[in-house]
């Protein structure tokens, strides 16, 4: 599962993000998101920090809603963890099944959720150059 910043920071500025954002595209493992992260990615593109146009943070959304799978998660129903703010984010990973959360949000690194992994973006790159790395990713259905 990626989080909102791996995809902001992928789709601004490339490098390892986006190395994992191509990775989903290409069919390496199954890449997940929501309804919920793909609002906060257009909300935080069309900042004036970014300042991107809000029909090209749209399209933009819609080419990642193209190439992953979207959970129907605009809230979260469950505290997960302690930052609210990220409880939609776990939510669509237990909603989801995935076994991963990728991520620079560093509260999240130091958080345990059982039964997902949730690595920084330099650690997944890692596990992805790996032999066999498809079993580190939650074998044939990796997400």
């Amino acid at each position: 599962m990626l989080d909102t910043n791996v995809l902001v920071s992928a789709v601004l500025f490339g490098g390892e993000p986006g190395r994992v954002v191509d990775a989903v595209r290409e069919g390496v493992f199954v890449g997940v998101t929501s309804l919920y992260i793909l609002d906060e990615f257009r909300s935080v593109l069309v900042r004036p920090k970014f300042g991107v146009p809000p029909d090209l943070a749209e399209a933009l959304a819609l080419e990642i809603a193209g190439f992953t799978e979207v959970v129907a998660v605009e809230r979260a129903t469950t505290s997960w963890v302690d930052d609210p703010g990220d409880d939609p984010v776990v939510e669509t990973a237990m909603r989801s099944g995935a076994t991963h959360i990728v991520t620079g949000d560093q509260v999240l690194l130091r958080t345990s959720i059982p039964g997902v992994r949730v690595p920084a973006v330099e650690t997944l790159l890692r596990i992805l150059d790996e032999p066999g790395m498809a079993a580190d990713l939650g074998g044939d259905e990796k997400r």
